[in-house]
């Protein structure tokens, strides 16, 4: 097995539920910082509210950390847990279609796309690390991951 000292891969998982409303969060920040000169008690609430919905509709992000043998999935900058591990068994990549529907007055428009997920399967339970929509960036990620793991990556 390889060299495991200080090997940290990071991973984001692409959380599209409704991206509309992250961006909301940085109008809401702006609003604050142009009401900071008229009313300091609407910038204080503007500012919470941004925190708020950045906080809400941010991406996750997912550590793997090979030398302490943990994962842990971060939203924003709060931790949202850590999972332990013996054993890195294996690491698969699967590819999905998702499509969204968009209604207007003049119609509907589908968009199809694929998103790529990868999984590690850790003691003998899979757990989803990450998600892209970028299948070349993901395999070279799980390559890097799986050479320092010494474990093989496979897709399906």
């Amino acid at each position: 097995m390889a060299s495991t000292a200080n090997q940290k891969f990071k991973f984001g998982l692409e959380d599209d539920l409704m991206p509309q409303m992250k961006y909301l969060g940085y109008a809401l920040l702006l609003a604050g910082v142009l009401t900071m000169g008229t009313s300091i008690f609407a910038a204080f609430l503007f500012f919470g509210l941004a925190i708020l919905f950045m906080f809400a509709f941010g991406s996750t992000t997912v550590e793997v950390d090979l030398a302490s043998r943990q994962i842990t999935f971060m939203a924003g900058i709060v931790q949202n847990r850590v999972v332990n591990y013996e054993q890195l068994d294996e690491l698969t990549v699967h590819s999905s279609q998702v499509s969204q529907q968009l209604n207007s007055r003049g119609g509907t428009n589908t968009i199809r796309y694929t998103v790529y997920r990868g999984y590690a399967r850790i003691d003998g339970k899979r757990e989803l690390i990450a998600e892209s929509r970028d299948k070349k960036s993901l395999d070279s990620q799980f390559h890097f991951l799986a050479k320092a793991a010494g474990v093989d990556w496979r897709e399906e």
